[in-house]
């Protein structure tokens, strides 16, 4: 391999690795299923990828991602795959354990050895099926759908069994089409009395095509067999039309086989999270280039030689590019990365998607605080009855993100802010109260992690009312409704060398309340104290959105809703220096009501669908305000505050600026 692709692949590869949190929403990873999966059941020739000793499959990167000893099931881990095995083995152990050790007997190897239960904080993946079609079309090439019919109930049988034991989460991605690997030509080449050297003509062939997108491969198929058989004339006359009949016929049977297993599939109930994999395959083949890929026709070693034999050094060995596959059929190391981080992908998008509930969250407390403000402006001034006050503001915050979110693979730091503007105008309907009126607009850019973000712009309206005692009590309480905007909404994904964003839209609506008091206790002239309470309720509904595109990467996701609740004990200091009235206030909040929400998420091309839960978070929090307000002449006042809390993990700054004038 040439050393700039080298470095640039292990790049990729630390990159994954080291953004890993072990201490996310799963605890363990097993997997169920063949020689995609296998890493070494029973030796190093179980596991079919070049340069087996160094190399890691897919199962093997998730678990790196995860932070977790990953291994066979014969060394006690939870690697429960086996090489050549189908859905269903014969059930009778021989020294053949392909034979009798199908995903079925795995299952149940898997229950057995965990006292019948499956980890409910486990992350599961079944990916079986390709040895049963393939077996299917050898033993019985002209009917074989009642043997993939029988493969496709094994799936949804097997899936289900996992779901019935306890399993939270099951991966059961599809089956890519065997006709686009090198497998096809194999067949074809199998057909005839070829040399090695032959062989090896048509591989260095392959090796060398260009295959941009797929029309060029098959291209690069026929003129490489013509040209190792020494009959360029068969290219279009004979090899062509073979190609396409035996293209055709596995594709129809592979496309029966996913699109049976995903109806059996969506008759479960559960959350299965049904990978595209066979669109994502196709993706790749329309455009290699993205992806590093020069050809998609390649392998490293010589016909004949599979994956767990395909070692740097060897004879034959090519190492000038990337390529797909390790073999005939089995991936590339690298092909094995992308399907490593597309089922990361899949996992963490609801994830980034929980984030769209703060949305008004962040609008609501930008307009709350520059209400705080005119509170304070009210209660800390004289104003006769039927004064009328405009007043308006400009509230923002800023959201230091730690990282440390409920992600088991992405928990990169982030930062985040606000921009929020109001004005209002309120009625001195008595001595001791007013009441007024407010409306809010934010307008912000979101980036809740370095791979999500969306713009939201909104409005609120709000009323609002404060009585305050002689004796030095006083007593605030308002109400809003909220909508907005969620727009440009885009997450980043990264498949090896491609980096591609999916983007939808939709809309979010807020409505609640909050009563605050306190009692104002003289120690001086210009110093007064005391005690604060607070109570908060608001309803949060975000509207389900789909991406645009039927990409294998492009999802949809369920309305999200979530009832707040926080109460509040505090206290405060106010003071009085010659017209400016500063003040400190510092409260202990609890969160009363929902602390977590929940996000049904699917690929749109499938039929299934999973459920996340986000994390809880902290419970509690403490929040400090310093402000003050002025006179900046007779009839107007200015005011200024800014505040600083810890909620959950990360800390929040915020500072609000407003003007209120007396008519």
């Amino acid at each position: 391999m040439q050393p700039h692709r080298l470095a640039l692949l292990a790049s990729l590869i630390s990159a994954t690795a080291f953004g890993a949190n072990a201490n996310g929403r799963f605890d363990n990873l097993y997997t169920f299923g063949d020689s995609l999966t296998d890493t070494g059941s029973f030796g190093s020739t179980y596991k079919f990828v070049a340069n087996n000793q160094t190399s890691l499959l897919y199962n093997q990167q998730i678990a790196k991602m995860m932070g977790i000893d990953f291994k066979p099931f014969t060394q006690g881990g939870g690697n429960y795959a086996i090489s050549g095995s189908q859905t269903e083995g014969t059930g009778v152990a021989v020294d053949q354990p392909l034979v009798w050790m199908g995903t079925k007997e795995q299952i149940n190897t898997y229950l057995s050895d965990h006292d019948g239960k499956a980890d409910k904080n486990g992350l599961y993946i079944l990916w079986t099926g390709g040895n049963d079609i393939s077996l299917a079309i050898m033993n019985n090439p002209l009917s074989p759908y009642g043997e993939i019919d029988r493969a496709v109930g094994n799936v949804a049988e097997q899936t289900q069994t996992l779901l019935d034991n306890g399993a939270g989460t099951v991966i059961v991605p599809n089956i890519p089409n065997i006709a686009d690997t090198p497998f096809l030509p194999t067949i074809m080449l199998t057909m005839l009395p070829l040399s090695n050297q032959q062989l090896e003509v048509i591989r260095q062939e392959l090796n060398n095509a260009s295959t941009p997108d797929e029309a060029s491969r098959k291209t690069a198929i026929v003129n490489a067999m013509a040209k190792g058989l020494g009959l360029p004339g068969l290219a279009d006359s004979v090899i062509s039309p073979v190609y396409d009949f035996l293209h055709n016929t596995l594709t129809s049977m592979l496309e029966y086989n996913n699109q049976q297993t995903e109806q059996a599939l969506s008759q479960l109930h559960g959350n299965i999270v049904r990978a595209d994999v066979s669109t994502l395959f196709h993706e790749v083949l329309e455009q290699p280039q993205a992806f590093g890929f020069k050809t998609t026709v390649g392998f490293p070693c010589s016909f004949k030689v599979f994956g767990p034999y395909c070692n740097t050094g060897m004879n034959g060995y090519d190492d000038s590019q990337l390529y797909m596959f390790s073999d005939e059929h089995h991936p590339s190391p690298y092909l094995h990365q992308i399907i490593a981080e597309y089922f990361v992908s899949i996992l963490d998008a609801p994830l980034y998607v929980s984030s769209l509930i703060h949305a008004t969250e962040g609008m609501v407390e930008d307009a709350r605080s520059t209400l705080d403000g005119q509170y304070q402006t009210l209660r800390t001034n004289q104003h006769e009855l039927n004064d009328v006050q405009v007043f308006g503001g400009y509230s923002s915050h800023y959201l230091r993100r730690s990282g440390k979110n409920d992600s088991t693979f992405a928990n990169a730091p982030s930062n985040d802010s606000t921009n929020n503007g109001s004005i209002g105008i309120s009625w001195q309907m008595s001595e001791y109260g007013t009441a007024g009126v407010m409306i809010s607009g934010g307008l912000n850019h979101n980036t809740p992690t370095e791979n999500f973000s969306y713009n939201s712009h909104g409005i609120s309206y709000g009323l609002f009312t404060q009585w305050q005692a002689p004796q030095g009590g006083w007593l605030n309480a308002d109400m809003h409704y909220t909508t907005a905007n969620l727009e440009n909404i885009e997450r980043q994904i990264t498949l090896g060398l491609s980096n591609r964003t999916e983007s939808g839209d939709t809309k979010a609506r807020q409505y609640g309340g909050r009563i605050g008091a306190g009692w104002d206790i003289p120690v001086s002239s210009w110093l007064t104290t005391g005690p604060v309470l607070g109570y908060s309720w608001d309803k949060v509904h975000v509207d389900g959105y789909r991406e645009n595109g039927n990409r294998s990467t492009s999802m949809h996701f369920s309305d999200q809703n979530k009832t707040l609740q926080t109460g509040s004990v505090g206290w405060r200091f106010d003071m009085n220096y010659y017209d400016v009235k500063p003040y400190l206030q510092v409260d202990y909040q609890r969160q009363l009501g929902d602390r977590d929400s929940k996000v049904s998420a699917a690929i749109n091309s499938t039929a299934t669908s999973f459920t996340t839960s986000t994390d809880k978070g902290r419970q509690d929090s403490v929040k400090a305000v310093v402000g003050a307000n002025f006179p900046l002449n007779k009839t107007l006042k200015g005011y200024i505050s800014t505040s600083y809390s810890n909620q959950n993990r990360d800390d929040m700054f915020s500072y609000t600026l407003g003007l209120s004038a007396s008519f």
